[in-house]
């Protein structure tokens, strides 16, 4: 899904929908540069270098994934 937010930002005419995904990318390069520098290790109690275990970085889902089945969830 993300993969198209680059040709969405230079192609897309709307200037919105450009800035949306200009956002996006900027924010999957960030995350790759974290990841390529040390400042991020993902999959990690403690994600973002420098920051206690306690701190909670911003994670949001995307809005396409289906709700968890009753039977799959927990109690």
């Amino acid at each position: 899904m993300q993969a198209q937010a680059f040709p969405t930002w230079l192609t897309r005419g709307e200037a919105a929908t450009r800035n949306r995904a200009a956002s996006r990318v900027e924010r999957w390069q960030a995350m790759l540069s974290g990841m390529s520098d040390g400042r991020l290790t993902i999959g990690s109690r403690t994600p973002v270098a420098g920051l206690p275990a306690w701190v909670t970085p911003e994670v949001k889902a995307p809005a396409a994934v289906p709700p968890v089945p009753p039977c799959q969830m927990d109690g």
